[in-house]
């Protein structure tokens, strides 16, 4: 057998096409240039290797060795077909780490060339990137339509090249990825394929599109192989075949023909899902696919992987293989979600688009109550984790020593009262306003927090400023800034803070004014932040539901339903919930004791007391039939007088009636804790994001680039679940210890 070898340097010119007559059967003669790059071409009968960015040249054993594959495969073809078969190898370096629209760009004009070349084809694409040289194997592979080829479906068709993909790299993997053995990674597939045509002969009859008995198209087996080979996950769902039903909307399309049992219900998965598909669709776009063997079958693959392909993030679920549980029917599902970058409408990164991803995943996973090891703690929600957190949420805290006492703080309540009329202080809403703004003032409480109390100033003579304490930068794509910006309270005739807000000891970690020691009762000494006491009266006083438009290349509402959640309790948890992602994206707090300590300092033992005091108190003072009037008056009686007995020591039975949680006395527990979960936790991973776009926001960023990061990866991680129930449990065990 004779060789031919053509170096040759290819310019190639829009429409034009240059042809060189066939030389010798089965050999490279035909180019067709189809683009503007120049490229290295080895030919030999049966394989042409490519130009290769890597700059690693094949040996003449490796092109040997790849070439005497290919003939055999070729020879394996009906005599029709070998002499417009040819195998190629491509190498090419992929620049932004991500391909665009199935194939990287280099890797299309690869296919273009081979196709100019020969007629049917199978290409290999190498990829070099930043990781490396050969990280990753591409596969096109063109089969004929006629004779023996005619009875193949699409299905078919895509399993096959999957096939050939899915020998070729794990025959690399065995070669642990060496770049220097790739031609051993190509010749199994090559040998793949020649197993693939055998079966094909075996199957279809030449001539015609008909099969031989027993040979289909489209059986259970090659549908779970096609999934399986597209990296789809398996899991388990209980299903019952059911009267077919459609049910197509821009975001869900469920053609599965079956429905899944829920707690006893028959349900369409995509019904059973359209309320979370609603909830991501407000954060980033997203769409489900719902299949079945048997209608993956009946509908053009094309056209299902379109709508897969229509949005940013898309998971596909397909309902495969039956096998019977019990009573019921099991089926083997497979679910995969995926990231779509040509329809991002904001998200750059793909590590981000990862996390993401993960999150999705195990967001379905508790809407199906699949249980996997695969989620990070506190990420599935259903069924109910025993009684036990992997994370403490502080209440109570009598450490560090020192710190102003609440009859002191009252005192200079009372001072600072002194300044206005009898009437104007027992004006208890506009007052609490006025003492509030002395250590919550910043705008953002004004235009989102408390709109109501906007026009009214802190108490007088005082002006609102601020500094930066510190500021963060964030590792993503794009990346961007956190600062952390403190407002506070300036005289203006003396430029000093006033005494009420007054920093003692700073850096020495004692407690700041704001976080006053209690006196009386089971939480004497303990600690408490008196200004997020302020912060919940009010808020009761001025209820809203709070909102906020992040604007990045799409506009995202972040949304709590009542303030007094989100500047108490739930704000401080959804605090330490961001520290904790942004921790994560910058590859720190990676493990628990790393992520208590966010949260101990983010919802911290006096923050979380004083969140609840906020709320007891309003609940008990801030009524038309009270006659105490004076936030002093107020505070003593609560802290030091009869309210101590009366409400102080059923302060956590007080607070979690407020929220809706239901004691059953008989368990000592919360009859309704999962369901105050659920309807929770977007709240939070909302205000979470809310408190990322504002720390942003204070670094000098408008029109945030990290938009969609924030809405997505933190408005939609499940780790909230797992902070609620630690701080519902522990509300348990404070009233199990009320008198």
């Amino acid at each position: 057998m004779k060789i031919y070898k053509n170096y040759i340097n290819i310019y190639i010119c829009e429409n034009m096409i240059f042809k060189l007559n066939n030389i010798i059967k089965r050999h490279l003669m035909l180019l067709t240039l189809l683009s503007s790059h120049s490229i290295y071409v080895f030919s030999q009968n049966c394989s042409v290797h490519l130009n290769d960015a890597a700059g690693l040249d094949p040996a003449q054993s490796q092109l040997d060795a790849i070439e005497n594959a290919s003939c055999v495969l070729i020879d394996s073809f009906p005599e029709a077909f070998q002499d417009s078969f040819k195998v190629f190898d491509f190498g090419f370096y992929l620049h932004d780490g991500y391909a665009i629209g199935g194939y990287p760009e280099d890797f299309q004009i690869a296919i273009a060339q081979a196709a100019a070349i020969s007629k049917y084809y199978l290409l290999f694409g190498k990829q070099t990137d930043k990781n490396g040289i050969y990280t990753k194997f591409w596969i096109a592979l063109n089969l004929p339509k006629s004779a023996q080829f005619s009875c193949m479906s699409d299905l078919e068709r895509e399993v096959f090249s999957r096939r050939v993909l899915d020998k070729t790299e794990e025959k690399y993997a065995e070669l642990e990825a060496s770049a220097f053995s790739y031609h051993e990674a190509e010749i199994a597939g090559i040998d793949e394929l020649k197993q693939i045509i055998f079966e094909i002969k075996q199957c279809c009859i030449a001539g015609n599109k008909n099969r031989m008995l027993g040979c289909s198209g489209c059986s259970d087996e090659l549908v779970n192989s096609y999934f399986e080979l597209a990296d789809f996950r398996t899991i388990d769902i209980i299903n019952a075949e059911s009267p077919f039903a459609n049910i197509n909307t821009p975001v869900i399309k469920d053609v599965s023909n079956y429905k899944f049992i829920d707690d006893g219900h028959l349900k369409y998965l995509g019904d059973h899902l359209l309320r979370y598909v609603s909830d991501v669709n407000k954060r980033i776009n997203f769409n489900l696919l719902v299949t079945s063997n048997q209608s993956f079958c009946l509908n053009a693959l094309d056209s299902l992987e379109i709508f897969s392909k229509q949005r940013e993030f898309n998971c596909w679920i397909n309902m495969g293989s039956v096998g019977v549980s019990k009573n019921s029917t099991t089926i083997v599902t497979h679910i995969k979600i995926t990231w779509n970058q040509d329809k991002s409408t904001c998200i750059n990164d793909p590590v981000l688009a990862e996390r993401i991803i993960r999150d999705l995943y195990c967001l379905i996973y508790s809407e199906l109550n699949v249980l996997t090891n695969e989620c990070n703690p506190g990420m599935v929600a259903a069924p109910p984790p025993p009684e036990e957190c992997n994370f403490d949420i502080p209440i109570t805290t009598s450490t560090p020593g020192g710190g102003m006492t609440i009859s002191e703080f009252i005192e200079l309540v009372r001072a600072e009262e002194s300044k206005y009329s009898i009437a104007e202080q027992e004006d208890t809403k506009t007052m609490i306003t006025r003492f509030r703004k002395l250590f919550y003032g910043s705008p953002a409480w004004d235009n989102h927090l408390i709109p109501g109390a906007k026009n009214t100033p802190c108490i007088k003579p005082y002006d609102i400023e601020n500094s930066e304490n510190s500021r963060k930068y964030i590792h993503s794509i794009p990346p961007f800034e956190m600062a952390d910006k403190g407002y506070f309270p300036v005289d203006p005739t003396t430029g000093e803070r006033p005494a009420i807000n007054l920093v003692t000891n700073p850096g020495s970690g004692a407690p700041q004014t704001q976080e006053v020691r209690l006196e009386a009762g089971t939480h004497a000494s303990y600690l408490i932040d008196i200004g997020h006491t302020l912060c919940g009266m009010d808020a009761y006083n001025y209820p809203s539901p709070f909102t906020y438009k992040i604007l990045g290349r799409q506009v995202t509402t972040l949304e709590v339903d009542r303030n007094i959640d989100a500047v108490g309790w739930l704000g401080d948890l959804s605090s330490a919930q961001a520290e904790i992602v942004v921790a994560n994206i910058n590859e720190s707090a990676q493990n628990i004791p790393e992520q208590q300590n966010l949260i101990n300092h983010y919802s911290s033992a006096p923050d979380m007391l004083g969140d609840i005091d906020g709320i007891v108190i309003s609940i008990n003072y801030l009524n038309a039939g009270s006659s105490l009037k004076k936030l002093s008056d107020i505070l003593e009686h609560y802290y030091l007088g009869d309210g101590v007995a009366l409400y102080q020591e059923k302060r956590y039975s007080f607070f979690s009636q407020n929220l809706g949680l239901a004691w059953d006395p008989v368990s000592e527990k919360f009859s309704n804790l999962e369901v105050k979960v659920d309807y929770y936790h977007d709240q939070t991973n909302d205000a979470a994001a809310y408190y990322v776009a504002g720390a942003a926001k204070d670094a000098g960023i408008l029109d945030i680039p990290g938009g969609c990061f924030i809405a997505s990866a933190i408005s939609l991680n499940p780790f909230s679940r797992e902070l609620l129930r630690c701080f519902f449990y522990k509300l348990e065990e404070m009233i199990q210890l009320e008198p």
